[in-house]
């Protein structure tokens, strides 16, 4: 299971929590249901969540943050400018397109 994946599909949501089975994930990330059930077990044996029925619950955020690369503040950071841009536009009366260069 990727830690970075996790990560990015709770930041979308307002809890900790998150529905999605093991064979989903796997096609999601392109790897074997096996493979996600290891990892799965690492995290939840690490305490960092817990996984039960299809129900993922992130127990400690600040130690699954620690798992990924720096990638992941990059892709939020990148996010959050995304959508600080869009609301700005939305709100003045002519839109534009931001340059990306």
């Amino acid at each position: 299971m990727s830690c970075r994946w996790l990560l990015l599909s709770l930041d979308r949501l307002s809890s900790s929590e998150l529905t999605v089975t093991q064979g989903h994930i796997a096609n999601m990330l392109g790897v074997r249901r096996e493979a996600v059930t290891k990892a799965a077990g690492k995290l939840q044996s690490s305490g960092i969540i817990r996984y039960c029925r299809g129900v993922i619950t992130v127990l400690d955020r600040p130690q699954l943050e620690a798992r990924v690369c720096e990638c992941y503040a990059v892709v939020k950071s990148l996010a959050a400018f995304i959508h600080l841009w869009w609301r700005q536009q939305s709100l003045s009366e002519h839109p534009t397109t931001p340059a990306l260069t």
